[in-house]
């Protein structure tokens, strides 16, 4: 039965992960690699994204509720339990989070993603899965 269930989770996982500026989910990074592009009294994460595909990255991540980060690639980044992405958006007040503390940072793809970004993004959602499964004790 579950692995019924899951095929049709799959699915609904790769089919957010290939749309333009859909949210990846909550990694950690270090300093160097999560330091801010812009900082926001009204940040959200569709504005980070939007910031960041202007300047041609493929991923935007916002933490500590105000600030947006834009990465060419997640190299440097590891995946995060998503309660740890408990930092509301400044700029949205219908519950989305900003990441976190202490590197914790919400991450999106933008419309700038490239094939190689779409490579990507399947390979970090596949990550993610595993750490789900192990999470669950799949």
């Amino acid at each position: 039965m579950a692995r019924i269930l899951a095929a049709p989770a799959v699915l609904l996982l790769l089919i957010g992960v290939v749309s333009a500026q859909s949210l990846i989910g909550c990694y950690k990074g270090d300093d160097a690699t999560v330091s801010a592009d812009a900082e926001s009294a009204d940040m959200t994460n569709v504005d980070c994204a939007a910031h960041c595909g202007a300047q041609g990255k493929a991923y935007a991540a916002t933490g500590e509720g105000k600030y947006c980060t834009c990465l060419a690639d997640l190299s440097g980044l590891t995946a995060a339990p998503d309660a740890e992405c408990n930092s509301p958006c400044t700029g949205d007040h219908t519950g989305d989070m900003c990441g976190g503390a202490d590197g914790t940072v919400t991450v999106a793809s933008t419309a700038k993603s490239s094939k190689r970004g779409l490579v990507e993004k399947l390979r970090n959602a596949v990550m993610k899965m595993k750490y789900l499964s192990s999470k669950n004790g799949f």
